[in-house]
């Protein structure tokens, strides 16, 4: 039997996970593993969560439909250059949210400044490896997971309030990443994915209050695949270094 974790830790397993989707492109190994290994076992447990269903599906449909091999590896590639790093050019999908906050679809404005503070507040900072500014989607994910870790440790009405506003505001663009997703890729992993992401934040402004709430014994039950699964997603993922 898995051991049971907490409900803040099972959410911040799956916020690492959906970053690790949109941080990078996926390797060759990794699509390997979500077609036949421990990645595809995560993929039809994930899939058991009703919310969650339709982007899974449409996760598995793109990953059986892309070439063997090394092909694959190309083909998301391509995927996620065009749409994430501009190379699609009218059809490209900024992973920023000063994209969708500012007036002029500019980056770098005042949701980077306020991601650059949480970073500090949280003692973490993005890689050096890593260009993108803070408010990009991956680490915007990544500083929730440490939020709701930051929770589990210790009670703090400042860390609520922040994990709280991260939430919203993510809301308020995540759903328009993903219509421009759905639009513009071609091979439907990245559409799949961000219509889970979309869906995962939708349900929790709608069940979870982000306070030491009891979890009811409809989310426990939602949450089972993602206990059972829990090592296969921190596999996955990749978490901000602390400073």
């Amino acid at each position: 039997m898995a051991e049971r974790i907490s409900p803040r830790e099972e959410r911040a397993i799956v916020y690492e996970w959906l970053s690790s989707l949109f941080i990078a492109p996926l390797s060759a190994a990794q699509i390997a593993a979500y077609r036949s290994g421990a990645g595809a076992e995560l993929l039809q447990a994930l899939g058991e969560e009703p919310s969650l269903a339709p982007g899974i599906a449409a996760i598995r449909r793109a990953l059986e439909a892309l070439p063997a091999e090394a092909g694959a590896a190309i083909a998301l590639n391509h995927a996620y250059v065009s749409l994430f790093l501009g190379a699609g050019g009218p059809e490209a999908v900024p992973p920023y949210e000063s994209v969708y906050g500012s007036e002029f679809a500019r980056v770098c404005q005042e949701p980077m400044t306020r991601m650059e503070a949480l970073l500090r507040r949280l003692g973490l900072q993005v890689g050096a490896g890593c260009p993108e500014p803070a408010d990009h989607l991956a680490i915007e994910l990544a500083a929730q997971a440490a939020l709701l870790r930051r929770l589990d440790r210790a009670d703090s009405q400042a860390v609520r309030s922040d994990s709280r506003d991260l939430l919203c505001s993510m809301l308020a663009w995540i759903p328009d990443f993903a219509a421009l997703c759905q639009k513009f890729d071609r091979t439907g992993f990245y559409a799949g994915a961000a219509a889970v992401l979309a869906a995962f934040l939708a349900a929790e402004y709608a069940e979870r209050d982000l306070t030491d709430h009891p979890v009811s014994s409809k989310e426990r039950a939602d949450d089972d695949a993602i206990t059972r699964r829990a090592p296969e997603l921190r596999a996955f993922a990749a978490p901000l270094p602390p400073e």
